[in-house]
C-alpha cells in the first residue's frame, strides 16, 4: 500500500519513477539485507539505472581470514540459566534451541534446572511419532491460556514451544553462526533470545562479542 501510494504521488507530480529490490550483500555489506529502492527523476531528466552489483553474494561466504578466532573481545555477562542453555546447544551447523535436550542440569550457581513438561495436546501438530504430547499450555488445544501452565527454570525455554506454532517455531533463537555463513542482522547487543537471528559463536559456548559483530560490517 505504501509503495503504491508513493509511486502514484510521484507520477501525478510528473516524475518518472521505478522501484526494485536490491541485496545489500552485493554492495559490500557482510549481511543479507534486501531493501526496496525507489528511483525518481523530474520531467526532462534521465531516469538513472540501478547500480550494477559489486560483488557476488551467496548463502555461504568464503572467508580468507588467517586467524578465525578473535582474542581481543569481551562478551556480555549472561545469567547462569542462559549460560547453561548455550553450553547445551550442539556445535553442528544450524543448531538452535530446538536441539536442546530436555534434561535436568546443574548450573554454575549450584541450582538445578527442571525438565519441561508437555502436558497438553497440540491441535495443529498432533502427537509426536512416539505418541507423546507436544503442548505446554492449554492454548495449544485451541482454548485460552492458563497462567498456571507456565514453567520456570527449564533448559528448554517454556515460552518458545508455547508460541512456536505462530512464529515458525522461533527458528534461529539460541542459534549458532557458521564460519562460512553470514550474520542475519548485526547489532551491538546480541541476545540469544533476540529476533535479530543467530548470535552464538560457531565453536564456543557464548554469544559473539561486539568486536566480532563490528568485523561483519
Amino acid at each position: 500500500m505504501v509503495l503504491k501510494l508513493t509511486l502514484r504521488c510521484l507520477v501525478r507530480m510528473g516524475y518518472q519513477c521505478t522501484f526494485g529490490v536490491l541485496q545489500a550483500g552485493q554492495y559490500g555489506v557482510a549481511q543479507t539485507r534486501r531493501r526496496a529502492i525507489i528511483l525518481a527523476a523530474a520531467p526532462g531528466e534521465e531516469l538513472p539505472r540501478y547500480p550494477e552489483p559489486q560483488s557476488w553474494f551467496q548463502r555461504q561466504i568464503r572467508g580468507t581470514q588467517y586467524q578465525p578466532i578473535l582474542r581481543d573481545h569481551i562478551c556480555k555477562d549472561m545469567s547462569a540459566l542462559v549460560e547453561g542453555r548455550m553450553r547445551h546447544i550442539p556445535l553442528a551447523p544450524g543448531s538452535d534451541w530446538r536441539d536442546l535436550p530436555n534434561i535436568e542440569v546443574r548450573l554454575r550457581d549450584g541450582t538445578m534446572t527442571k525438565k519441561l513438561r508437555y502436558t497438553h495436546s497440540d491441535k495443529k501438530n498432533g502427537r509426536s511419532s512416539t505418541g507423546a504430547l507436544r503442548g505446554v499450555c492449554t492454548c495449544s488445544g485451541g482454548t485460552p491460556c492458563d497462567p498456571a501452565d507456565r514453567q520456570f527454570n527449564t533448559l528448554i525455554p517454556w515460552c518458545l514451544p508455547h508460541t512456536g506454532n505462530r512464529h515458525n517455531h522461533w527458528a534461529g533463537l539460541y542459534g549458532r553462526l557458521e564460519w562460512d555463513g553470514f550474520f542475519s542482522t548485526t547489532v551491538t547487543n546480541p541476545e540469544p533470545m533476540g529476533k535479530q537471528g543467530r548470535v552464538l559463536h560457531p565453536e564456543q559456548h557464548r554469544v559473539v562479542s561486539v568486536r566480532e559483530c563490528a568485523r561483519s560490517q
